[in-house]
């Protein structure tokens, strides 16, 4: 799970500066097409940046398979309660998550039921492939895929004639298609505020070419905007549908009284790539060739304050074992039965803060290596790096008494893999 939320966040990464280039770069230009393809295809360009892989600076054609898992810290008196206390977040927020696609794609789903239905209310006029419905109580007119549905009450011919070429560009450009996907996207990425800037963006676009297609359809400009600005108190009611005022009214104004854009803003375009090669960089998965044990942001300490004759130095650890081939690579890998949290309440309830350690005020990490086999025994637990004071012992002491985990697994069959754990012992 905290794989998936690693993804989330630099999945939203991503939309966050491709938003931010649009909004610098292409917002008020009038090429309207290629800003309606560019905001749809942010949010799957960010979904796939973090699963490229690149091989590390270096790297050769083999690699170490080794799962290294995130610290477990313990502390004197108070390490079961906070190890019991610490999964809460990272449980709920997964929920939380899921709940809010579920309740999103759910609403969906009664939109698009409703819109379904709407045909039934009213009278309906086939013109070729589209469907006009009057629907009586209908505030302003809209469109849906093939279908245009208008207020029951609208007589003027005149308005009724520039709603019904407003809503035919909606249906000729699919437009539809794209609001379905966007609140797809919205789904996902609900709790990102980009991804809603995103999806009201786009529908102003289909708005702006909306307005392009009527304007160039012979009505005149000045007619079309009082028109506009005479049905702007009207509302569809449904978030999926292309409504004929959904739009700011003065943003629309202003994109039909402005100047085309000269050809050569195009080449802003070229702009992306470099931002797409470093979000690539930043985000991409990055495949090591060898997995070294070393803890870089935080080196193992150690305190002494009654003892007058400092500890020894901790001895270097062992160099790794020799790369595995790349084809050797487990598909899955370990698992303590339960998941990490598990593990980590496991090692929490019965790993003690060694009395030598606290007398002598030890602290720091102790890097614990051990093999799972076959049948999710645990084998050949050794100390990478450790700290004294009886900390190193008690690592091992615990690990011993693991139960058996899920074992890796190539192509549906188990097999051994290394797991690196690093246990914190940490005074208050």
């Amino acid at each position: 799970m905290n794989e998936i939320l690693l993804y989330l966040t630099k999945a939203s990464c991503c939309l966050l500066v491709l938003y931010l280039v649009y909004r610098w770069l292409f917002h008020r230009e009038t090429f309207f097409m290629i800003n309606r393809f560019y905001l749809l295809s942010m949010p799957f360009v960010s979904l796939l940046i973090p699963l490229i892989s690149l091989p590390a600076l270096g790297a050769g054609t083999t690699a170490v398979f080794r799962q290294a898992l995130d610290p477990v810290v313990i502390m004197p008196g108070i390490t079961s309660r906070m190890i019991q206390t610490d999964p809460s977040v990272q449980t709920v927020l997964p929920i939380l998550l899921l709940s809010g696609t579920l309740l999103f794609i759910v609403r969906l789903a009664v939109q698009l039921i409703q819109i379904t239905r709407l045909p039934r209310q009213g009278s309906t006029f086939c013109y070729g492939a589209l469907k006009l419905t009057r629907v009586e109580g209908l505030r302003s007119s809209f469109s849906f895929f093939n279908r245009i549905f208008v207020p029951a009450s609208l007589t003027d011919k005149g308005v009724y004639r520039i709603m019904f070429l407003h809503e035919k560009v909606h249906v000729a450009q699919v437009h539809s298609f794209d609001i379905v996907l966007m609140e797809l996207t919205v789904a996902l990425f609900w709790f990102n505020p980009v991804i809603w800037l995103i999806r009201r963006d786009l529908k102003t676009i289909h708005e702006y070419l909306a307005d392009q297609g009527v304007i160039r359809q012979g009505v005149g400009s000045l007619r079309y905007q009082q028109l506009i600005f005479d049905e702007s108190t009207g509302f569809s009611g449904y978030a999926i549908v292309n409504s004929f005022n959904v739009s700011s009214l003065k943003k629309r104004l202003i994109m039909m009284t402005k100047k085309v854009s000269s050809p050569w803003a195009l080449g802003k375009m070229a702009l992306v790539i470099p931002v797409m090669a470093g979000l690539v960089l930043l985000f991409a998965t990055v495949k090591e060739s060898q997995a070294g044990i070393q803890d870089k942001s935080q080196t193992s300490t150690q305190k002494v304050v009654k003892n007058t004759t400092p500890p020894p130095p901790d001895a270097p650890p062992p160099p790794p074992p020799p790369p595995a081939k790349a084809k050797d690579a487990p598909d899955v890998m370990p698992q303590y039965p339960g998941g990490y949290h598990a593990m980590a309440a496991f090692l929490g309830a019965n790993i003690k803060y060694p009395p030598q350690a606290i007398h002598d005020s030890i602290q720091g990490k102790v890097f614990v290596q051990f093999k799972v086999e076959k049948d999710g025994t645990i084998s050949d637990i050794k100390v990478l790096k450790g700290i004294g004071g009886g900390c190193d012992e008690e690592g091992i002491r615990v690990l011993k008494q693991m139960p058996k985990w899920v074992p890796a697994t190539k192509k549906g069959k188990p097999v051994v893999s290394d797991v690196t754990l690093p246990i914190q012992f940490k005074l208050q």
